[in-house]
């Protein structure tokens, strides 16, 4: 299975904010699977950015061409195509100078994330080969 990791924290920083990407943030993030295709996302975004889960999935939709549909609360963006899903949710927090990244709680809309084997996925990446990985729960 491929994995990757996706920061959303460029976008806000330095397109929105107009400002440098902090050493230390935070956020939500998403789970993603692609069954088709054997792939696998991790989303991190800033609250900032994306006040809910949803709101994740909907940018990650629509940078990739998904079809998808909000609920009629709008409290969920549903993915339209029946190779992906939304595995779940939590908030993340990293600090590059430290070399720390925590993933924790989860997600109103999908859920907790799946933690089994995450920690492994994550470190193998060369952008997190250094990093200490903590998940709540794992």
């Amino acid at each position: 299975m491929s994995f990757e990791l996706i920061d959303y924290s460029t976008d806000y920083y330095e397109g929105t904010a107009g400002e440098p990407v902090p050493e230390i943030r935070g956020g939500k993030f998403v789970q993603l699977r692609d069954v088709c295709n054997d792939r696998e996302f991790i989303i991190l975004s800033p609250v900032k950015l994306s006040t809910y889960h949803a709101d994740i999935v909907e940018r990650f939709c629509g940078l990739n061409k998904l079809p998808g549909v909000w609920n009629p609360g709008r409290t969920n963006f549903r993915i339209q195509d029946p190779c992906w899903s939304v595995v779940g949710g939590g908030r993340w927090a990293i600090d590059t100078v430290k070399k720390t990244l925590d993933l924790d709680s989860s997600s109103q809309a999908y859920g907790r994330f799946d933690s089994a084997g995450l920690k492994k996925r994550l470190l193998s990446l060369r952008e997190m080969r250094r990093y200490a990985v903590r998940i709540d729960g794992a």
